[in-house]
C-alpha cells in the first residue's frame, strides 16, 4: 500500500543555497558537505545603516525606510511613527513624539521637524466624524464645533472655541497649528 519514493529530498536540502555553500542536487549520491561549492558573493547586510553624530531627519517627509536610519528607530517604531504623523497631519514639534509609548529619547536627536508639510483641518467643512479623528479633538470637542456652526455660523478664529466649555487653555494650544477656518 505505501509506494517508495527514491528521489525523496528532505525539506532542509531544498534550497538552493544553505549556509552559503551550494549543493549538487543532481547527483544520485548522498549530499554531503564534500560536495558543495562554496558561493562566492558578498553577504547581504543583516541591519539598516543609522544616521551618524549631527545628522538629522525631517520626519513629516520621511518613509519607514529612511525613519529606521535613526539609531534606535526599527520597524515597530517607523511604524508608529508614521501612523501618529498621519493621524495628526503632520508634527509641529519634537514634544510631539513622547506622546508615541516608549519612543526612543536617544532618536528624538536625529529628527528635525519641517512646519511646511502640515495637514490642516478646516473646522468649518469637516463633519463631526472626520474632527474627532484627530487625536487632540475628542467625541465631546467635536461635537461641540458642529453644533457651534450650526447655531452662530462658520467659525472665523481660534478665539470662538475658546468660548466654548469643552476646550481647556491646553486644549487650544494643542490643535491651534492644525486647524484652518
Amino acid at each position: 500500500m505505501y509506494k517508495d519514493i527514491d528521489e525523496y529530498l528532505p525539506a532542509s536540502t531544498l534550497a538552493e543555497v544553505r549556509n552559503h555553500k551550494r549543493y549538487n542536487y543532481y547527483d544520485k549520491k548522498e549530499y554531503s558537505e564534500k560536495e558543495t561549492t562554496e558561493i562566492k558573493s558578498e553577504k547581504p547586510t543583516a541591519y539598516t545603516p543609522k544616521l551618524r553624530k549631527g545628522e538629522q531627519l525631517n520626519i513629516n517627509t520621511s518613509d519607514t525606510t529612511q525613519l529606521k536610519t535613526i539609531p534606535g528607530i526599527g520597524s515597530y517604531y517607523a511604524r508608529q511613527t508614521m501612523r501618529y504623523r498621519e493621524q495628526l497631519g503632520g508634527f509641529v514639534s519634537k514634544q510631539q513624539l513622547h506622546e508615541i509609548e516608549n519612543f526612543p529619547e536617544e532618536a528624538i536627536q536625529y529628527i528635525h521637524i519641517d512646519k511646511d508639510n502640515i495637514q490642516k483641518l478646516n473646522v468649518n467643512k469637516m463633519s463631526l466624524a472626520r474632527l474627532k479623528r484627530h487625536p487632540y479633538i475628542n467625541y465631546y470637542q467635536a461635537r461641540a464645533i458642529t453644533d457651534y456652526r450650526r447655531l452662530h455660523g462658520e467659525i472665523k478664529d481660534i478665539k470662538e472655541l475658546k468660548l466654548l466649555k469643552e476646550f481647556t487653555e491646553f486644549d487650544i494650544n494643542r490643535i491651534e497649528p492644525y486647524i484652518e477656518y
